[in-house]
């Protein structure tokens, strides 16, 4: 019997808005493809796992806005790195219409609740509060808080810290390949949130709508 699920937040939970086109419109209006160009430069610095070199999600975002202002003579916005992240997760962001009657169910069956997330913790308990679930989770495990970003040894770690035995009664429900990921490495089953036939390959479970998962308890 299930006794333990970890979330994730953005994409499984809450949709947030199109962070890259926000900035692109307030750099250059006429846009010519500067969101894709914000997005590449982001993913780079991301997908360094060093964990000796961790940034936070508003410090990646704050570099590239220095980069881009310089290689395209735009202005710097590096100091509204912060707003613009507040305002795609938060006031532009879309909680999914059946997250608040599964995390409901799942309370209700005494089933432990942990948001994994990679995220700026600040805003991470900013976004749960605005869109009312904050008070769902029994714990939250997140990136800036650890340190790392998943699937790190050094997050890992941390949700073993915090999960429950015995590990084969244990979810993890996210929307992408780290997600399936990091429930590997921890021993657990993932859940695939599968809302656009992504190419995420070998979950446990692939669903396409959060109710599904009372058929996995």
């Amino acid at each position: 019997m299930v006794h333990t699920i970890l979330f994730d937040i953005g994409g499984t939970l809450i949709t947030s808005g199109n962070l890259f086109l926000i900035i692109a419109r307030e750099l250059d209006e006429n846009n010519k493809g500067l969101s894709n160009i914000l997005r590449t430069e982001f993913n780079k610095l991301y997908a360094d796992k060093n964990p000796d070199n961790f940034l936070t999600l508003s410090e990646i975002l704050s570099i590239v806005l220095v980069s881009v202002s310089k290689n395209y003579n735009l202005k710097d916005l590096s100091d509204k790195a912060k707003d613009f992240y507040r305002e795609a997760f938060i006031n532009a962001g879309i909680i999914f219409p059946e997250t608040i009657e599964v995390l409901t169910l799942l309370k209700d069956r005494n089933i432990q609740i942990i948001a994994v997330t990679d995220a700026d913790e600040e805003v991470m308990y900013d976004e749960l509060k605005h869109f009312k679930i904050l008070s769902y989770f029994n714990e939250l495990i997140i990136s800036s808080r650890v340190g790392a970003y998943k699937p790190a040894d050094k997050f890992i770690n941390k949700i073993l810290e915090l999960c429950k035995k015995p590990y084969s009664d244990v979810l993890f429900v996210g929307d992408s390949e780290v997600d399936v990921l990091t429930a590997k490495k921890i021993g657990v089953k993932s859940v695939l949130i599968d809302r656009h036939n992504t190419q995420v390959s070998s979950p446990d479970y692939r669903i396409s709508n959060l109710k599904e998962l009372a058929k996995l308890l």
